[in-house]
């Protein structure tokens, strides 16, 4: 019977998993922390992703700076510097989305 409780049923998750401390933890928190860390690696995927587009717009901005008169902003280049500033705080809205995460877990 020993072998039967450590193989479970086909297609039936265990009910609890024995840690390395020999805590018995239920399999449902098991899934939550797994769901929780799969979540904040996407939002850190994400902040990755806005810091690189972040610097792809500095790069436009720097590129139209030399085009213009010192003191005189192109339509381009405020565009660009509202992209960067919509992109911040898209960073900043994902940043906070990771620190709840975190915090659950």
């Amino acid at each position: 019977w020993r072998e039967a409780v450590r193989q479970p049923i086909r297609n039936q998750k265990p009910t609890a998993i024995l840690t390395t401390s020999n805590e018995c933890l239920p399999y449902t928190y098991i899934e939550q922390m797994t769901t929780l860390e799969d979540q904040i690696i996407n939002v850190e995927k994400q902040i990755e992703a806005v810091a690189k587009q972040i610097e792809e717009v500095e790069t436009k901005i720097k590129a139209v700076e030399g085009e213009t008169l010192k003191g005189e902003l192109s339509e381009r280049e405020r565009i660009l510097h509202k992209e960067k500033s919509d992109l911040r705080e898209k960073e900043s809205d994902l940043r906070e989305k990771e620190s709840d995460l975190r915090e659950k877990e």
